[in-house]
C-alpha cells in the first residue's frame, strides 16, 4: 500500500495510521471533483478570453491539473488531509497521528514542488508565466465555489502574501472576474 512508503515500522502501519474506504472514498470524489471545478473554470476563462496565454498550453493544464495528487508522494497524505479538513468543517476535531501530519506536510511540499501553477514552485512569483496565474486563479475559484465563499477575498488574501507585478496582480483579478 501506498502508506507504506511514509510511515518506517511495521508497528506504525499496524496502530491504525491507515485511512478507512470512507476516507479514500471521500478524496476521490472530493479531488475528482475540485478538478472538474477547475476545468470547467479554465475552459470557461477561455471561451471568453482568446489572447494573452499560449492556448495549447493552457490546453494541456486542463487535462492535467492537480494530477500530482494521485502520486504515490501525495494520495494517501492528501487523503488524510482531505478528511481532516472535512471533520473540521462539520465542526469536528480530528485529532491526527504526528506521523501524519509529517507526511502530509512532505506531500503539501511535494505537490507546490510539482506544479506550476503554485507561486511556490517558482524562485519567485513574479517568474510565473500567464498560464501560470490563469491556473492559479481557476484553482483558486475551485476553492472558492466549494466552500462557498468569495473569490474576491480568496484572490486578495492570497495574492496580497505574494510579490506579484501589477501586471500580473490585473491579470489575477480580471482572470477572477470571469470565473467567479
Amino acid at each position: 500500500m501506498r502508506l507504506t512508503k511514509y510511515l518506517l515500522t511495521e508497528v506504525q502501519i499496524n496502530s491504525n495510521i491507515i485511512p478507512t474506504q470512507e476516507m479514500i472514498d471521500f478524496y476521490e470524489k472530493r479531488t475528482k471533483d475540485h478538478i472538474k471545478r477547475v476545468q470547467n473554470n479554465l475552459k470557461k476563462y477561455m471561451s471568453v478570453v482568446k489572447e494573452g496565454y499560449d492556448k495549447s498550453k493552457l490546453s494541456n493544464r486542463i487535462q492535467s491539473h492537480d494530477k500530482s495528487k494521485y502520486s504515490d508522494e501525495e494520495y494517501i497524505p492528501y487523503v488524510w488531509l482531505s478528511w481532516q479538513k472535512k471533520e473540521e468543517n462539520e465542526g469536528r476535531k480530528f485529532p491526527v497521528h504526528p506521523d501524519v501530519g509529517k507526511i502530509v506536510d512532505k506531500a503539501w511540499t511535494h505537490h507546490k514542488s510539482s506544479n506550476s501553477h503554485h507561486p511556490e514552485y517558482h524562485s519567485n512569483s513574479k517568474k510565473m508565466s500567464n498560464e501560470d496565474l490563469i491556473e492559479m486563479v481557476c484553482d483558486w475559484a475551485a476553492m472558492s465555489q466549494e466552500f462557498k465563499n468569495s473569490l474576491k477575498l480568496w484572490i486578495h488574501k492570497h495574492a496580497t502574501r505574494r510579490e506579484f507585478t501589477d501586471e500580473q496582480i490585473e491579470l489575477i483579478n480580471s482572470v477572477g472576474d470571469i470565473v467567479e
